[in-house]
């Protein structure tokens, strides 16, 4: 499968047109690999990824390295020492019954010296037909002093989220 696109942003100051993009390919009903990206006008790399998933009767896992790039350009207001970040991340989740689900997912950062965990979520899903209820617990260890984001505690959320059907 393969995605080309581009987005427009008319309020953003940096860069309003980016290219996107996914390639990906299935080995067999079980297992798919993938490469997303974003790039600017230039197509100079913002942010790339590169993952797979696994899936059987009851489990599921994707996993993927992202690298963002450009930090001081895309994302940060303040000088910083290193303009680049590798972030793990994977999602694992087990299929209870017919209609419920269990997952867990962890978001690590790279650095050179020691992993740091960024964010991890504790899921269970019901979906039948064209409804998704999910009820979610989460860590998040993500903080921006720059943007004002401060590292959230233990955030119980409910979601819920319905299909298209193309009729």
């Amino acid at each position: 499968n393969l995605f080309l696109g581009q987005s427009y942003n008319s309020e953003k100051i940096i860069d309003n047109i980016e290219n996107v993009g996914k390639v990906s390919s299935s080995f067999s009903d079980k297992i798919t690999l993938f490469y997303r990206f974003r790039k600017n006008k230039n197509l100079h790399p913002i942010r790339d990824e590169l993952g797979g998933s696994f899936a059987s009767e009851k489990f599921q896992l994707t996993a993927g390295l992202t690298q963002i790039a450009n930090l001081q350009k895309y994302y940060f207001k303040k000088v910083i020492t290193n303009n680049k970040v590798r972030q793990l991340y994977y999602i694992l989740s087990y299929q209870l019954t017919e209609n419920w689900s269990l997952g867990y997912d962890m978001r690590v950062d790279l650095p050179k010296k020691k992993l740091n965990i960024l964010s991890k979520t504790i899921q269970v899903t019901y979906f039948k037909d064209c409804v998704r209820i999910a009820a979610k617990l989460s860590d998040d260890y993500v903080a921006d002093s720059v943007r004002g984001i401060k590292k959230s505690s233990s955030s119980p959320t409910i979601s819920v989220g319905l299909k298209i059907l193309n009729m």
